[in-house]
């Protein structure tokens, strides 16, 4: 089995880039940071106070920085009562009644806990120490088949 080299790792990085879908406000073209809510579904327990004509669902509302796009880190996540981008927090407990579930049903989402670009750098130093093992064994080898002759 042949590693990726440089090559196919960038061709990934940019392939992911192009076409994950992220909303992200950029302060320079590479860095990008921000807030976004990952919905957890719709009210399905109306209170008293919730008006009727909205259509309000239960969110994750976290906040974000990375590199070209792709999340490196997150942070501030909450569970949040939102429409568009209006939003309230609220408790787990309450985040979870109102989805009609327990409050250990709940999780956080995926990639709030493992950001796409942390993901990306382990996936990298994996295949970087493994290559770096697979050298190494192989330079060994070189080495004790080569006799001097005099």
């Amino acid at each position: 089995m042949t590693m990726p080299n440089g090559r196919h790792v960038a061709a990934a990085l940019i392939g992911y880039v192009l076409l994950s879908p992220s909303q992200a406000s950029a302060k320079f073209f590479l860095i990008t940071h921000g807030d976004t809510i990952t919905d957890l579904g719709p009210i399905k327990v109306k209170g008293e106070d919730m008006p009727a004509n909205v259509p309000l669902k239960v969110g994750y509302k976290y906040s974000y920085g990375g590199l070209f796009w792709v999340d490196f880190w997150t942070w501030d996540g909450t569970y949040c009562i939102y429409h568009d981008k209006s939003f309230e927090p609220i408790s787990e407990e309450v985040a979870a009644g109102l989805l009609g579930k327990s409050p250990g049903e709940l999780s956080r989402p995926f990639f709030y806990r493992f950001p796409p670009g942390l993901m990306i750098l382990g996936v990298v130093a994996v295949i970087a120490g493994i290559r770096a093992l697979t050298n190494k064994g192989a330079n060994q080898a070189d080495d004790e088949s080569v006799t001097r002759i005099d």
